[in-house]
């Protein structure tokens, strides 16, 4: 027999309550007016268990004691009816409202299952390629092709039948046979590790496996790493590592279709290359080369257009640096990463050289600044190249904002200054006759781990910077970027960096700017960017250079510190830039959403 408890405590049971019905009844009942008149008391209960009126206190007395207890006691009778009925049907409530949860992500579930398994082949493997090739961030494509082939046969079947999504050749060497099984006929991106440690080279792929395909090797990266000392990844260590060493294991490799080749060192150990090392190896289609050693004896390097090149300065060569660039006669794109070194390390041996010409359409340039080494290997390097075609010139300084006084009772602003990284880099109007288009970053460096004030100094701290295009005469367009409160000058007599449209005078020296673009990354301030924007465009507008000016695009971006942070550009056409200036000088910098209006 069912029961409940009642408000004393005392157990009674379900049939007690009802009076007499069970409760299938008495819900049958409820649920039936319900659904007939929108309210769920029956007609036959309304006499029993309606509200009782007030009434004045002399009417009650007149009632008489039995007449009062029949009263309360109806109300007590009401009221555990329509609390064990009220508990019922709130579990039944709760219980449904679960029963309705699952349903509702088992529907989800079931069409998107039925959606995938409906789909056409064709349209699956573009899902499969998005996913496998979407993100650049895995270092193994097989990580994700390998998870997909075994949801189910369909998916099985189908990534198996699209040799493209196994061109991904890395991993062990398991990974890397199962892949090469399954490629066909692609072009094959094949990467080695090559552990240093040992007294003999590790491959982490069957180097004679893998190169029985060669002919289908579209990129190669080769990584040079040294398993036992991860603490020495990126620092210097004593010894030198043969590159022919490498391509022995290689012997005689063909390699027709191979655009890309990455040669990339982890290892710590200086990069040299004798007795011809990869003269043996047939690469005539090689385009684009990213490494720390060029490859001097390779096959195709005249073919190279794009190069990447990672100079650690005290193990550089300058001798076969220039020696190289006498090949390349494709090269349209180089990239130069300056590697700090050691403290108390010095560049490589300078000789006399000959000035150089390089024609490249396309020159990037990233230094870590604040090291006297660095800027006096810049200046000699850049001292003897010239570049009479480059149409685009980019540079990216990085370093810390840090006080440069040892004295921690003395309160110094903390700087970053690259201004003379910059004019090592552009050191005269005849270095870049034609570049149309200068981009300069200069970015403070946010490393919490090694200096745990760094966040806190780029806040509070200042950025110097030279902005040389007094250098560039062709130069178009402008675009500046950083994340640190910046001060920008011109390295020309009577500009300064705290030089506004008031005190500057004109010059005829400064080329006639069409765009500017301005990039403020957070914590980075806008007012720096807005003097230096508008001393500059008063300076055009004064020599009658307004008319070539067109628009200043301003992006603002702070999500690098904010989760919920965003990107926003907004461009300003003629007067509305010279009026974004003047705000930004009139109102206190306060983030994003001040920044563009």
């Amino acid at each position: 027999m069912a029961y409940i408890r009642t408000t004393a405590d005392e157990k009674i049971s379900i049939a007690t309550i009802l009076d007499g019905e069970s409760l299938e009844t008495a819900m049958h009942k409820v649920i039936s007016s319900w659904l007939a008149r929108n309210d769920p008391i029956p007609e036959a209960w309304k006499q029993v268990i309606s509200p009782i009126d007030a009434m004045p206190c002399n009417d009650l007395l007149a009632l008489g004691p039995t007449t009062c207890r029949q009263l309360a006691s109806q109300s007590q009778s009401s009221l555990r009816r329509l609390r064990c009925l009220s508990e019922i049907f709130n579990g039944l409530s709760f219980v449904f409202a679960e029963k309705f949860r699952v349903a509702s992500e088992n529907s989800y579930v079931v069409r998107n299952m039925c959606g995938l398994g409906t789909l056409p082949n064709e349209l699956l493997v573009r899902i499969f390629e998005f996913v496998v090739f979407g993100d650049r961030t895995l270092p193994n494509r097989w990580r994700a092709a390998v998870p997909l082939s075994h949801v189910c046969q369909y998916f099985r079947n189908t990534i198996l039948a699209c040799p493209l999504l196994w061109s991904d050749i890395s991993g062990n060497g398991g990974i890397a046979a199962l892949s090469l099984s399954r490629s066909k006929e692609v072009p094959l991106n094949v990467s080695f590790k090559i552990d240093t440690s040992g007294s003999s080279l590790d491959f982490n792929i069957k180097v004679s496996d893998a190169s029985m395909y060669s002919k289908r090797w579209s990129t190669l990266v080769l990584q040079l790493i040294r398993k036992d000392s991860r603490q020495f990844s990126n620092r210097h260590m004593a010894g030198t590592l043969d590159m022919t060493e490498v391509c022995r294991g290689f012997g005689e490799l063909d390699a027709p279709l191979l655009e890309t080749l990455y040669i990339l060192n982890s290892s710590g150990l200086a990069l040299s290359e004798e007795n011809g090392g990869f003269s043996q190896w047939n690469t005539p289609n090689l385009r684009y080369l990213n490494t720390m050693h060029i490859p001097l004896t390779i096959r195709g390097l005249s073919n190279v257009t794009h190069l990447t090149l990672m100079l650690s300065m005290d193990q550089f060569g300058f001798h076969n640096f220039f020696k190289s660039l006498t090949q390349m006669r494709s090269l349209k794109v180089l990239v130069l990463k300056l590697k700090s070194v050691l403290i108390g390390r010095a560049a490589g041996e300078i000789q006399e050289f000959n000035q150089t010409e390089l024609h490249v359409l396309r020159l990037r340039v990233e230094v870590y600044a604040g090291s006297i080494t660095t800027r006096s290997f810049i200046q000699t390097l850049f001292s003897l190249l010239s570049f009479p075609r480059a149409i685009s010139l980019e540079i990216r300084i990085i370093g810390d904002v840090e006080s440069r006084n040892l004295d921690e009772d003395y309160d110094e602003e903390p700087m970053l200054s690259a201004s003379r990284e910059v004019n090592s880099i552009v050191q005269h109007g005849g270095q870049f006759p034609l570049v149309e288009r200068f981009s300069l970053d200069t970015l403070g460096v946010v490393d919490e781990a090694r200096k745990p004030n760094s966040l806190t100094d780029l806040k509070r701290g200042v950025i110097l910077v030279d902005v040389p295009i007094d250098k560039l005469p062709r130069l178009k367009h402008l675009l500046l970027g950083s994340n640190g409160t910046i001060r920008l000058s011109v390295p020309i007599q009577g500009w300064s960096n705290t030089t506004t449209c008031r005190t500057f005078k004109t010059t005829s020296c400064l080329p006639a700017l069409q765009t500017i673009s301005v990039m403020i990354l957070s914590p980075g301030r806008a007012r720096g960017f807005a003097n230096f924007v508008n001393a500059l465009i008063n300076e055009q507008k004064g020599r009658g250079g307004w008319g070539a000016f067109q628009k200043l695009i301003v992006t603002a971006d702070d999500r690098s510190v904010n989760k919920g942070g965003r990107r926003e550009t907004v461009t300003y056409v003629g007067d509305d830039a010279l009026a974004w200036c003047e705000r930004r000088n009139n109102r206190e910098d306060g983030g994003l959403k001040t920044y563009l209006d």
